[in-house]
């Protein structure tokens, strides 16, 4: 299905009425000039679009012109060029947004990292401060995406009715990242169990939280989060790194 395709049907008097969208597998015929396509007019209440080839600006066409009425977001993308792109897409979005869900098809974040991958930063992480005006939020996904701890912070504070929290298959970076080397000591100030805890204790109505991957290989560094959330009956979900001295190969650990 190309986007020429679906901005002739989205002007049809037949869909005007219409309030939740799914749009599945969309090609973009001519990505050059797709910015430059009109808004749809339609006033929905919830909008899921799948563009795995495509970026957060190459999303705009595809939504309303008002955006005042919409609640629910589910945006699968391939990627995006930089922060900016994020920004603007989550400064176009209206603030009494109640389910937000950004997937990143494909990115370095989606596979299993190495514990040695935290020395090094790939890339900055996703700009935190652009949830906090999102302040009815109830449910935020962000798959594969990379994240620094301020998100749990800026969460607990502007987004009190929060229930659920999907960061499956994100990672976490500390704040201030570059290319440069770490030291140990860097990936365990990531995310420090004891912050962990108190910043979820704060989302007084959140019941599920997946974390990703958090910066260890073993369960044992996060042991008082899950004990502390499986006591306040929050369910609790994260995966550890790998470690590089593991072959896939013959099954053994390698100094």
């Amino acid at each position: 299905m190309t986007d020429e395709l679906v901005h002739r049907a989205l002007r049809h008097e037949s869909l005007r009425n219409v309030e939740n969208l799914h749009l599945g597998d969309v090609v973009l015929s001519s990505p050059a000039n797709f910015a430059a396509r009109p808004l749809t007019p339609i006033a929905l209440s919830s909008c899921h679009i799948n563009l795995k080839y495509a970026s957060f600006k190459q999303v705009q066409p595809f939504l309303q012109q008002n955006v005042s009425s919409l609640r629910i977001i589910h945006l699968e993308i391939g990627y995006f060029k930089d922060d900016a792109d994020v920004i603007w897409f989550l400064e176009y979005l209206p603030a009494n947004l109640q389910q937000l869900e950004l997937v990143l098809a494909a990115t370095l974040a989606r596979s299993q990292p190495l514990l040695s991958e935290y020395e090094t930063i790939h890339r900055p992480p996703l700009a935190s401060e652009s949830f906090s005006r999102f302040s009815n939020l109830r449910k935020l996904t962000l798959i594969g995406h990379f994240l620094e701890p301020r998100l749990l912070e800026v969460l607990s504070v502007g987004s009190p009715q929060l229930n659920q929290l999907n960061l499956f298959e994100s990672r976490w970076v500390a704040p201030g990242s570059s290319n440069t080397t770490r030291s140990a000591t860097y990936i365990s100030g990531i995310l420090d169990p004891s912050r962990a805890i108190t910043l979820l204790s704060r989302l007084h109505h959140v019941k599920e939280v997946c974390l990703g991957f958090l910066p260890t290989i073993g369960v044992g560094r996060y042991a008082s989060l899950e004990l502390e959330m499986e006591r306040k009956g929050i369910e609790l979900d994260w995966d550890v790194c790998g470690d590089g001295r593991y072959c896939p190969f013959c099954g053994e650990i390698h100094s």
